[in-house]
C-alpha cells in the first residue's frame, strides 16, 4: 500500500482543483483581450481553426498545403504577440500559467508522480500520521549518539532503523524499541516514520493511550445511527503503526483484547509495527496475556537502549 486512500484522495482533489483555476484563469483572460483588442478575435479563431485548415489541405491535395498553414500559424502568432505587448500585456498573457511546469498541475511527469506530487502527498501523509510537528524537528540527519554509554552500539541501532525504514517497514518486519524515558524511542521512530514515508509507505503514529481510546470510543460510545468513518480503522490498514509508550495504557480485559486482536491482524496481513515502551521483557510479560508477549517477543526485533536521560544530559543536570 502506497500511502493511504484518504491521502489520495485529498492530493488528487487538490490537483484537480489546481487545473480548474488554471483553466479558468486563463478562458478569463482570453475573454478579457478579445474584449479589449480590436483584431484579437479574429486572430484566435483563426488559429482556432487550425485542424480544420490542415485536414482542407490533405483533403485537397494541395502542394505545399500544410507549409502554408504553418507559416500562417507563425505569422498569426507574431502578430498576436505584437498587440498584447501594445496593449500593455505580458505575451503569456493568455497562456496557462501552471504551479509547476513539469507536470502542467496534473500530478505526472512521463506516466510517473511528479517532483511536487510527491512531495504534497508526503506532507498530507505526514499530517494525517499524528506526527506533527515531530517530523519538522527530528530526523537520522539530527540523531546523536553521543550522549550513549556505548556509542558503537548506538550507532549500529541507528544503522538498522535507517534500514528497517528503508526495507523492514515494506516487508511488513515488527520493531520494538526498550528502554527508559529521555533514551530516544520517540526521536528514532520519528525518523523511522519519515523515511518510510519518503518511501512512499502509510505511517500512522499514536500513543497507546490514545489508540486504545479510539478503539473504546467506536465500540462504547459511538452511536449506532453514526456512518462515519471508523476512527480505528487506520491503525490495520496502515503500512507502518508506530504505537508509542505501551504500557502506559490503562489496562484492563477490553484493552488487553484490543491489543491481541491488533497484532494478531496486522501480523497475519503482514503489516510492519513498532512499539515503544519503557517497560522491561519481563514487566511486559507480566502486564500482558501470554499470547501477546509470546507474538511480540517472538515475531518483533527487540532492541533496549540503555544510559541516562539525554534531555536531562543536555540541561547538564547529569
Amino acid at each position: 500500500m502506497s500511502y493511504s486512500p484518504k491521502v489520495f484522495e485529498k492530493i488528487k482533489a487538490q490537483y484537480e482543483e489546481a487545473q480548474l483555476r488554471v483553466r479558468e484563469e486563463q478562458e478569463r483572460n482570453i475573454r478579457q483581450v478579445r474584449e479589449k483588442i480590436p483584431g484579437m478575435s479574429e486572430i484566435d479563431d483563426r488559429l482556432a481553426a487550425t485542424g480544420v485548415r490542415i485536414m482542407d489541405a490533405i483533403k485537397n491535395n494541395r502542394p505545399g498545403g500544410i507549409d502554408a498553414v504553418r507559416a500562417e500559424n507563425e505569422e498569426l502568432v507574431r502578430k498576436r504577440s505584437a498587440l498584447l505587448r501594445a496593449h500593455g500585456y505580458p505575451e503569456d498573457y493568455c497562456d496557462p500559467h501552471y504551479t509547476c511546469m513539469r507536470c502542467h498541475d496534473s500530478g505526472f511527469e512521463n506516466g510517473r508522480r511528479c517532483i511536487c506530487m510527491k512531495r504534497a502527498l508526503f506532507e498530507a501523509q505526514a499530517e494525517l500520521s499524528g506526527l506533527g510537528a515531530l517530523l519538522k524537528k527530528q530526523s537520522f540527519d539530527n540523531f546523536s549518539t553521543e550522549y550513549y554509554p556505548d556509542k558503537e552500539e548506538a550507532a549500529r541501532l541507528v544503522h538498522f532503523c535507517r534500514k528497517y525504514a528503508e526495507q523492514g517497514v515494506k516487508q511488513g518486519e515488527n520493531l520494538m524499541l526498550m528502554g527508559a524515558t529521555g533514551l530516544g524511542k520517540t526521536h528514532l521512530s520519528t525518523s523511522i516514520a519519515r523515511l518510510a514515508m519518503e518511501q512512499g509507505q502509510s505511517v500512522v503514529y499514536e500513543s497507546a493511550s490514545n489508540l486504545f481510546a479510539d478503539f473504546q470510543y467506536e465500540r462504547f460510545e459511538k452511536s449506532r445511527f453514526d456512518h462515519s468513518y471508523d476512527s480505528a480503522q487506520k491503525y490495520f490498514e496502515a503500512d507502518l503503526l508506530i504505537v508509542d509508550d505501551l504500557g502506559s495504557e490503562f489496562s484492563n480485559q477490553f484493552t488487553v483484547a484490543t491489543l491481541y486482536n491488533l497484532l494478531n491482524t496486522r501480523l497475519n496481513h503482514q503489516k510492519a509495527t513498532l512499539f515503544n515502551t519503557n517497560l522491561s521483557a519481563k514487566e511486559l510479560t507480566a502486564r500482558y496475556d501470554r499470547r501477546i508477549t509470546s507474538r511480540i517477543l517472538g515475531e518483533f526485533t527487540v532492541f533496549t537502549l540503555e544510559g541516562q536521560d539525554i534531555r536531562m544530559q543536555k540541561l547538564g543536570l547529569l
